[in-house]
């Protein structure tokens, strides 16, 4: 059921929210594939997409070694994700809602792992963390719920994250990674 479910909300695309405003950022033209951020210090702004920016944030290797390396849109899909998605490797990215027009009470986004043998995952919400960790370990971060559906594949982990709750940053990263439509409702 769990993987029924799962394959389900990968396939549809984000509806809008009924009660609100919702916006998407779906890595999508007109950024283009091979752009990248290398060598930026912590807290550098790289996409500001409908009020909401998108930061370089170290990544925690464990709890005493943070790294910055390399953010990149790329033109290799998540599974049933067509189109572009943002990745990095040993860097976070740092989701800020705090300027969209409206206050972010639910969060969902597709996460992919593509570090073979599984790596180390970094996530917070709302300055809670960065945990380290699987994704669907920390089910209540900064005041908010956090439900996670997970597949592994060949070569990592697909996973579907949906955070409900007063949202204003979510920080997510890794060694490999690939993130796709981060979308907002109100």
């Amino acid at each position: 059921m769990r993987l029924i479910l799962l394959l389900v909300l990968l396939g549809m695309p984000q509806v809008a929210s009924a009660q609100g405003k919702t916006v998407c950022i779906d890595f999508e033209s007109p950024l283009v594939s091979g752009t990248q951020w290398s060598n930026q210090q912590a807290g550098t702004t790289i996409l500001s997409i409908s009020g909401i920016d998108v930061k370089i944030q170290p990544f925690h290797k464990d709890s005493s070694s943070t790294f910055i390396g390399t953010a990149f849109i790329d033109d290799k899909p998540i599974i049933l994700h067509p189109g572009q998605v943002i990745g990095g490797g040993v860097v976070n990215l740092l989701f800020d809602f705090r300027g969209a027009n409206f206050t972010a009470n639910e969060v969902r986004f597709t996460f992919t792992d593509t570090f073979s043998g599984g790596g180390r995952i970094n996530f917070a919400v709302n300055g809670d963390g960065p945990r380290i960790g699987k994704l669907q370990s920390y089910p209540d971060l900064g005041g908010a719920r956090v439900d996670v559906g997970t597949i592994e594949i060949r070569g990592g982990s697909i996973s579907v994250v949906r955070i409900a709750g007063k949202i204003d940053t979510l920080e997510v990263g890794g060694e490999e990674f690939a993130i796709d439509d981060v979308c907002v409702l109100e």
